[in-house]
């Protein structure tokens, strides 16, 4: 017996086309009903991306090419953390939509695996209620999903690992204001366990209660583990919408809590009037039951984080904190009033401090002069004698008349002492007198000889107050 020796050596994948010149495909991910998806290589970034293309045989019919790329304008209109995002497309012959590549697993496939099919109530509303709050940011758009299921739910890992639900796949998603009509009213669009009646109906004015609905529906399934309409075929689950009314929640899981079953069973009744009037109130209806508040899960985003763009002479108002645009193209940014607050702060507590000081010395100096005796201001900018209480009546003596010896004056402390004329005096000229202790005079060398002028100190500068 030879025994054969087989060398198998493991290589990477070559890629399988180059597209447009720009990105190598890698692999195919799946194949839909209108189209493919495969991974791809970005030739100049580096970057690994979900490419989605037309079908071949659906590449030449142009409703269907309107449809592909009317699904790439109303994802690009949504800028939702819960939404897939668009990278790049193009028109034209081979139409492509590129979009960020997600790592994870449907929801289709979390719940194949799962235990009888179905999720429990807290990792339910984990995944739907943000999945309600993409629907509402894409109704405030504007745009209709007319799809949503869970194959049409993904459940991919952010770059720390957390678990984020993507809505993907808006191939049927409506406008509000879309003049293109793709459809006809013969046709039904959607899947028909997730549709709405009215879109098993085929009507034209199918708008955001179809979303609605299809978000019951898939909370549904993923609560008990059936489908809320269910059939052997299309046909068969058709007629049940059509006709039947859906089971209550409750009935099918008698476990599921009365609140978040209520909110379920709303966004399934036939008449849309009847049910939730936006996906807003669904995400506000879920958050308030009492399976949310106590597992304490985060808060969805219930608004898209698009920049909306100016219109041309439109004002600009923004925050102190926010990028101011320049003319020149340059981006601006001022600190955040975080930064600037300490400073300004700062400078007010300096300010305050020297107004209260000032206020302070002014008062101090005004109850002290009311105490000081009054005296004539001077009148001429030449050092003016020492006056005291006791020559103050005393007239100013002449050149020719001798100089009387100074009286004796108590020692007084070397302090200024500060006093104001009295109401009572004709004269209102407020003036600053130092008093210190009189030198003595010196002897005359003759009774004719004028007597020296005092001495004026430096130190004392002339000042008044008005």
């Amino acid at each position: 017996m030879r025994e054969v020796t087989v060398s198998v050596t493991a290589e990477a994948p070559a890629p399988i086309d180059t597209f447009d010149g720009r990105y190598s495909l890698v692999r195919e991910l799946g194949v839909g009903g209108v189209g493919r998806v495969w991974e791809a290589l970005h030739a100049h970034t580096g970057r690994c991306v979900a490419l989605k293309t037309l079908r071949p045989e659906l590449a030449n019919e142009p409703r269907w090419a309107q449809r592909f790329l009317r699904e790439a304008r109303a994802v690009a209109r949504i800028r939702h953390p819960n939404v897939v995002e668009v990278l790049d497309m193009r028109a034209g012959d081979a139409p492509f939509i590129v979009y960020e590549l997600l790592e994870g697993e449907g929801l289709d496939a979390r719940l194949a695996a799962a235990p009888e099919g179905r999720l429990d109530v807290d990792a339910a509303l984990c995944v739907m209620v943000p999945v309600a709050a993409a629907l509402a940011a894409a109704h405030a758009e504007g745009i209709v999903h007319r799809d949503l299921k869970p194959s049409n739910v993904f459940l991919s890992r952010d770059a720390r690992g957390d678990e984020v639900p993507k809505v993907i796949d808006f191939g049927l998603a409506k406008h509000a204001r879309d003049d293109v009509t793709v459809t006809t009213s013969d046709v039904v669009v959607g899947t028909p366990a997730y549709m709405s009646p009215e879109q098993a109906r085929s009507e034209p004015d199918v708008d955001h209660q179809a979303d609605v609905w299809s978000f019951g529906a898939t909370l549904y399934e993923c609560l008990a583990g059936v489908l809320p309409v269910d059939g052997p075929n299309a046909n068969a689950v058709l007629g049940r919408l059509l006709r039947e009314e859906v089971r209550p929640l409750r009935v099918v899981a008698p476990d599921v809590p009365d609140d978040v079953a209520a909110v379920v069973d709303r966004c399934l009744l036939r008449d849309r009037a009847q049910r939730f009037g936006a996906m807003r109130d669904v995400v506000d209806a879920l958050m308030v039951t009492s399976s949310w508040k106590r597992a304490q899960h985060p808060s969805p985003v219930l608004s898209c984080t698009r920049a909306e763009r100016t219109p041309p002479g439109a004002t600009v108002t923004a925050p102190a904190h926010a990028p101011h645009p320049d003319v020149s193209g340059t981006r601006r940014t001022s600190p955040p009033p975080s930064a600037v607050a300490p400073r300004g702060g700062l400078w007010m507590a300096v300010a305050l401090v020297a107004v209260t000081a000032a206020l302070v010395g002014s008062a101090l100096t005004r109850w002290r002069l009311g105490d000081a005796h009054t005296l004539p201001a001077r009148t001429t900018p030449s050092p003016a004698p020492i006056v005291t209480p006791a020559n103050a009546a005393a007239p100013t003596p002449t050149a020719a008349a001798p100089a009387a010896p100074a009286a004796p004056i108590a020692a007084v402390a070397p302090r200024r002492v500060l006093s104001r004329a009295r109401p009572s005096e004709p004269s209102r000229t407020r003036a600053m007198v130092v008093t210190r202790e009189a030198p003595p005079t010196p002897p005359t060398s003759s009774a004719n000889e004028a007597p020296a002028p005092p001495r004026a100190d430096p130190l004392e500068p002339d000042r008044r107050y008005p």
